[in-house]
Parts: structure tokens; C-alpha cells; sequence
């Protein structure tokens, strides 16, 4: 009986996950069929859209579930997702609102001045939050400052880099590229600001963790280091007491030869009186 009790939540499990993969395998020929049949779009950029498509559904739904688990016992790390979500997505706005001079937005003061601005902002945020704690909740409060500017900067940067990938392309070939036969034209290629934003924010994120862990290492060794001078210390004290505690052993020994040699002779001295008598 127990065996089957504990089948049965696995089965659940296995047939929702079945069923999951299902719907997503559906919904990925019914798009390739809708983008080939009723927009006339090739086959092979129907596919490569209905791919896209897809990565940009489920990593949505990845940070969705990630925002409903941790927003009720962890709210803050539940905004900060769903912000960096938006933030992921807003590259999209200019394909879907048609920008055909991007960069002109990403030039001069605007792009100094947004940074500027809400990391500005930022530090005066955490500045008043930590007035309200003390100075291990001060730490955390600095640590979730931290991660929200290194998450703000990076998408912004990511972006700023993606935009000036597509300008560099397309002022190589102003006329939009060809891959394997499809043409792009410049506007689909400024489309895909979306996936240079997500590679260079991936590559962000990889070198600040290699940075992260080359701190932690470094950090680490140093306290090795200290922890083998703190030892050494230790045992060039513990030599001078030994030392000390050698040199008091024969002080004793030579005073005690001393005293012994002062109980003969006062014996002695004793005994001659004792004999005049």
C-alpha cells in the first residue's frame, strides 16, 4: 500500500510534466503554421521566430514562477525580478514601436545623465533605509543596494552595447544583412536588440561572477596567510617561554646546589663546635 501512496504523487507529477511539454510542443507547430500559412512569412523565418518566440515564453514563465515563490516570504527579491524582467523587455518597445534612429536616444547627456540620475537616486534610497537599522542589518541593506545598481547598470549597459553591435552592422550593410539565404532588413535587424541585450547582460554577469569569486579567493588566502602568521606568532612565543622556563630550571638547579652546599658547611661548622665541647 505504501509503495503505490508513493507512486501515485510521482505519476501526478510525471503526467503534469508530460502534459506541460505538450502544450508547448502544440503551441510551437500551431505558430509555425499561423506564421507560414496565414502571414505568408518562409518557413524557415517562420521557424526561427517560432523558436524565439518560444525561449522569450518560457523565460518569461521561469521569472514569473521564480517573482510567486519568493515574493510572499521574500519581497524584495521579487521586485527586483520582476523589475529586471521589464528591463529585459523594454528593448523590445523599439522594434514593436518602430525607432529607426535608435542611437540618437543612447548619444550625449541622455545617456550620462540616466545613470547618473537613478544611481544617484539609488544611494540616496539605501541611505534612508539604513538609518532605520542597526549595523548587521546595515550590511544586508548595502548588500541589496549593491545588487540593485550592478543589475540596473548591466542591463543598461548590455542595451547600450547591443544598440551599438546593430548601428556598427548596419552602417557596414546599410541595406540589412543575409543569413543562410533570408534577408533582414534594417528594421528586423534592430529587432534583435532583444538578444544582443541578453547576451552582453549574460556576459555582464558571468565577469562579475569570475570577479566576485577571484575576490573571495583572494580574500580567503589572505586569511590563510594571517591565520599562518597569527600561528607562527604563536609558536616563536610559545619557543620564548619555553626558553624562559629552561633558563628559570637551571637558576633552580645552581641555587639549590647552592643551599645544599651552605647546609654541609654550616653541618660541618656544627660538628667541630660540638667536638670542642
Amino acid at each position: 500500500m505504501s509503495n503505490k501512496q508513493n507512486l501515485e504523487p510521482s505519476k501526478r507529477k510525471l503526467n503534469k510534466k508530460h502534459i506541460v511539454q505538450l502544450m508547448l510542443a502544440s503551441i510551437a507547430i500551431i505558430l509555425v503554421l499561423i506564421f507560414h500559412y496565414i502571414f505568408h512569412i518562409p518557413f524557415e523565418v517562420a521557424v526561427i521566430l517560432d523558436i524565439l518566440i518560444m525561449v522569450f515564453m518560457m523565460l518569461i514563465l521561469l521569472i514569473l514562477n521564480n517573482i510567486y515563490k519568493h515574493l510572499p516570504k521574500a519581497p524584495f527579491t521579487g521586485l527586483m525580478a520582476f523589475l529586471l524582467a521589464l528591463s529585459i523587455i523594454f528593448p523590445l518597445f523599439f522594434s514593436i514601436f518602430k525607432y529607426n534612429n535608435i542611437p540618437v536616444l543612447v548619444k550625449g547627456f541622455f545617456s550620462i545623465a540616466v545613470t547618473i540620475g537613478v544611481n544617484s537616486a539609488f544611494d540616496g534610497l539605501f541611505k534612508i533605509i539604513e538609518t532605520n537599522y542597526k549595523s548587521e542589518e546595515k550590511d544586508q541593506v548595502v548588500r541589496y543596494g549593491g545588487t540593485v545598481k550592478f543589475l540596473f547598470n548591466s542591463v543598461y549597459i548590455a542595451t547600450l552595447l547591443g544598440v551599438i553591435t546593430i548601428k556598427t552592422v548596419l552602417s557596414i550593410c546599410k541595406n540589412g544583412i543575409s543569413i543562410f539565404s533570408i534577408k533582414f532588413n534594417p528594421q528586423a535587424v534592430w529587432a534583435t536588440l532583444y538578444l544582443f541585450t541578453i547576451f552582453y547582460l549574460l556576459i555582464i554577469c558571468l565577469f562579475g561572477s569570475l570577479i566576485w569569486k577571484a575576490i573571495q579567493k583572494e580574500i580567503k588566502n589572505n586569511d590563510v596567510a594571517n591565520i599562518e602568521q597569527i600561528k607562527r606568532k604563536i609558536i616563536e612565543k610559545k619557543q620564548t617561554i619555553s626558553n624562559i622556563q629552561s633558563q628559570l630550571n637551571t637558576i633552580d638547579e645552581d641555587i639549590s646546589i647552592r643551599l645544599k652546599n651552605l647546609e654541609n658547611k654550616l653541618n660541618t661548622e656544627l660538628k667541630s663546635l660540638d667536638s670542642l665541647e
